[in-house]
């Protein structure tokens, strides 16, 4: 295709520059193979935009038949409502919604579509809160997130209090001051020690 492209500015350029030169005859001769050239670019254009619908149906399809066969999918929110995941024919019996107090209420909506038997959202709702950049959407309380409404409305949460990252000094600080010394060491200090950990001053 790129070829015939080619000819065609080729001879586009050919009559413009050199048009009143030619005879009438030559003139004709080149407008028809122009003619013809865009024809053909047409129809290969034409059958190249059929190829391209038909592939991108078979692997919308075939995207839908893994998603259907799969035990576990992982998505975004915002991904949660594409095509392909609206066109399964079965149910999820668990969604689990990681980083939940973080997400703005809307966009945590989006999982719900797929009605399953049990959602958990995790989240730490003494984190930052989600972002946004409207003030009317501040003013709409939409930088509150559903693990905020659902807490706030008595359903039941549970507090994980075993830490498995930092070391017991650096969560020492957190747990006293935002988590009334809740959190707890998977790992003691002892376990934890590494010889970069020494003070030598």
């Amino acid at each position: 295709m790129k070829h015939l492209k080619e000819e065609v500015e080729r001879i586009t350029e050919q009559l413009d520059k050199d048009g009143s030169a030619l005879s009438s005859e030559a003139m004709k001769g080149l407008q028809e193979r122009r003619h013809d050239l865009l024809t053909a670019l047409s129809v290969r254009s034409g059958t190249e935009g059929k190829i391209n619908s038909e592939l991108n149906a078979v692997t919308a399809k075939l995207r839908v038949h893994i998603l259907n066969s799969v035990q576990v999918v992982c998505t975004t929110l915002s991904g949660a409502g594409s095509a392909a995941l609206s066109k399964l024919t079965r149910g999820f019996d668990l969604v689990i919604i990681d980083e939940a107090a973080q997400a703005i209420e809307p966009s945590t909506l989006i999982p719900l579509q797929f009605q399953a038997k049990k959602y958990i959202l995790v989240g730490d709702p003494r984190q930052l809160p989600a972002t946004v950049f409207s003030r009317r959407s501040e003013e709409l309380k939409f930088t509150r997130s559903l693990f905020e409404r659902l807490q706030l409305a008595g359903y039941e949460s549970h507090m994980l209090t075993v830490q498995y990252r930092m070391h017991p000094k650096i969560r020492a600080f957190p747990s006293r001051h935002f988590y009334q010394d809740r959190l707890t060491d998977f790992y003691s200090a002892d376990e934890m020690a590494a010889p970069w950990h020494e003070d030598d001053r």
